[in-house]
């Protein structure tokens, strides 16, 4: 399996790690960078892999640390912000 990315300075960073009958995606967050409130068709679930990081789902703060997870309904509205440097693998079910 490739490696999570590398923190970018200038915005958080994300690359493939995986496509076939799910999409695992990498992402590298620096303390204070984020992901907006959005929505995507297909269930996930995400997973704290190095350091910490605030996943709002529906309205909801869930504050996870490593090893940490949560599943991020279809549909439903979420976002993510990084308190402190922090890597994060998303695995995207295919409808």
């Amino acid at each position: 399996m490739p490696s999570l990315p590398d923190f970018d300075d200038a915005r958080f960073a994300s690359a493939p790690l995986y496509a076939g009958a799910a999409r695992v995606t990498g992402f590298a967050f620096r303390a204070g960078q984020g992901l907006k409130t959005h929505t995507v068709p297909d269930e996930a679930f995400l997973l704290v892999t190095e350091g910490s990081a605030g996943v709002t789902v529906d309205g909801t703060l869930h504050t996870l640390g490593p090893g940490d997870g949560i599943v991020l309904p279809a549909e439903v509205p979420h976002a993510v912000d990084a308190p402190t440097d922090a890597r994060l693998v998303l695995i995207r079910s295919r409808a």
